[in-house]
């Protein structure tokens, strides 16, 4: 019984350090020099970083970030949801 409690604690703290998850906010000026009228919305950033094994030294990272998009009437900068992948590798 006190192997397979192990096992399970072994494997909880594994799958703990598997996925790690984060998100952030980025204050901009809310508004622009020389542009009355426009308004630049805060940006989010949401990211999860996938380690597939502790041994090895890898990363997946993706993300998605909420960006401005309609900064005022008639302008769409049109980068509102992008998306964004890395793989980071050490030696």
């Amino acid at each position: 019984m006190a192997d397979v409690q192990s096992l399970l604690a072994a494997n909880e703290k594994l799958s703990q350090e598997v996925l790690r998850a984060s998100a952030d906010q980025i204050d901009q000026v809310r508004e622009v020099q020389n542009l009355p009228g426009a308004v630049v919305p805060t940006t989010l950033v949401y990211a999860a970083r996938v380690v597939p094994s502790p041994k090895i030294k890898l990363n997946l990272d993706f993300g998605m970030a909420q960006a401005a998009g309609r900064t005022m009437p008639g302008v769409d900068l049109k980068p509102r949801l992008q998306f964004g992948m890395g793989v980071s590798f050490g030696f």
